[in-house]
């Protein structure tokens, strides 16, 4: 009797894998710790985010951070497709030492007690003129029930250049060591690269488009957009080709908190959710902001 519902409990989790496997792994490498989706925002706009100057660049593009001006405690919580098991958090705390100078620790985890992957990081950007360039150190660990754990030290380089008043240009690159996972077939964990320009022709929109290619995998172009309607409410929507996904998201700022919901959906998978909670420590001194 024990026997059997064990068979049973395995033939469940065998097909909740397998199934997820070929809707997700084929189009997006979803097991990859690199491309776990940090920060509301950038979901809500299709993950469009290399040039945006926030708390979650910690995130999502670390050449970015130096444009912060406030110290930030960040957690973000992802729910994808409603299937159990490949959810992800994340925690970050960035802190600006001067208008050109800041850095942040982040700490992200995908997966359940089956599979998982957790990383811990930390980064530094620094601003030059109209350059803001960034490097982050992360240490990967890799969990697979029955084979134990993998360590990996995976470096990631990013930044972003103001070409005029309203464009923006963005590069970043994952896995720029080219950390291996194993010896056998010189088997390397997932090297990302990504490109993009935004353009703002106000202060309240923002139109970004940004093109993301894993060696291994095809191309995925991505266009999203938001606007800022007043001080304290925005709105974001956004599509992606790999796979043909779209998004959408609100921000809510409340005195020192910062409230953001994006909702994403997929052609064959229920929607994925994320809700990611800012808090806003304490601001630049005037000192350092005119130095």
């Amino acid at each position: 009797m024990i026997t059997n519902k064990l068979k049973a409990i395995n033939q469940k989790l065998f097909a909740k894998y397998f199934l997820a496997f070929i809707f997700l792994g084929i189009s997006n490498k979803i097991f990859s710790q690199n491309n776990i989706v940090c920060g509301a925002r950038s979901l809500g706009m299709s993950q469009t985010s290399l040039t945006v100057q926030d708390q979650f660049a910690i995130f999502n593009n670390i050449g970015a951070l130096a444009g912060i001006q406030q110290s930030m405690a960040v957690f973000t919580y992802h729910k994808q497709f409603n299937i159990e098991g490949l959810q992800s958090t994340a925690a970050a705390l960035v802190m600006p030492f001067s208008e050109k100078l800041a850095s942040g620790i982040s700490f992200t985890r995908f997966g359940d007690n089956l599979f998982s992957e957790q990383s811990l990081g930390f980064g530094i950007s620094h601003k030059i003129a109209n350059t803001s360039l960034g490097l982050k150190m992360n240490w990967v660990q890799i969990f697979v029930e029955g084979l134990g754990n993998r360590n990996l030290l995976v470096l990631e380089f990013g930044g972003i250049a103001q070409l005029s008043k309203n464009l923006w240009f963005g590069g970043h690159i994952f896995n720029l060591n080219q950390a291996k996972m194993a010896q056998y077939r010189q088997e390397r964990y997932p090297i990302l690269m990504k490109a993009g320009v935004s353009y703002r022709p106000s202060e309240k929109l923002m139109l970004n488009i940004e093109t993301q290619k894993d060696l291994d995998l095809p191309a995925n172009v991505r266009v999203g957009a938001e606007y800022q309607l007043n001080q304290y409410l925005a709105f974001r929507t956004g599509i992606s080709s790999q796979p043909q996904t779209s998004s959408y998201g609100v921000s809510l700022h409340l005195w020192a908190w910062q409230v953001d919901y994006a909702l994403q959906t997929h052609p064959y998978l229920q929607a994925a959710h994320h809700l990611s909670l800012t808090y806003k420590i304490r601001n630049l001194k005037k000192k350092e902001v005119e130095e």
